[in-house]
């Protein structure tokens, strides 16, 4: 009888040993929130001068999570979605550009002078109405000009098809962690 007690204090006492020194194991969602900058262009480039930085001997840096990083290459929907609110308002402020440029679409005509008709040779002063007009076609090469810097000179969907894959390997890896 003897015996069976110290082993019940003895289990009793690894369990506790295991809850104070070994680490917490994370939800999903903190396991995202912690690596959401790791799986970014940024993360990605930090690693690669980090590993030629040990390559030739020398100390890596850290700076995906600072917030030119995270405007320039941070990852807007792991950002966003499971970031903290100045990643999620950073991301936001990176893809509004483009956004907004794809929101603008193309100048278009309307009314009674459109392209189709206008091929009739109708007698008219002026030329084609345009739904938008001058101004904003200043407005669009503005926002394409931004978008281009803020998203590395990638086109903005192929920026978010590599985001999204990044995304998706970050999923992966909280799904293997936290298992």
């Amino acid at each position: 009888m003897a015996a069976r007690a110290s082993v019940s204090q003895c289990d009793r006492d690894q369990s506790s040993l295991s809850r104070t020194l070994l680490p917490q194991t994370q939800t999903f969602s903190q396991c995202m929130a912690a690596n959401s900058s790791t799986f970014s262009l940024a993360g990605l480039a930090q690693g690669g001068v980090n590993a030629a930085l040990s390559a030739m001997g020398k100390s890596g840096v850290s700076f995906e999570n600072t917030w030119r990083a995270t405007l320039l290459g941070g990852n807007p929907i792991s950002g966003t979605l499971f970031g903290s609110p100045s990643d999620a308002g950073t991301s936001a402020a990176a893809t509004t550009p483009g956004l907004l440029e794809m929101g603008m679409g193309t100048v278009t005509t309307w009314g009674r002078r459109t392209s189709d008709v206008l091929s009739l040779n109708l007698a008219g002063k002026g030329g084609l109405p345009l739904a938008l007009g001058d101004a904003s076609a200043g407005v669009r090469g503005w926002l394409g000009t931004a978008n281009s810097v803020l998203s590395l000179g990638l086109d903005f969907t192929t920026r978010l098809e590599i985001d999204a894959a990044l995304s998706a390997l970050e999923a992966a890896y909280c799904e293997y962690k936290t298992q």
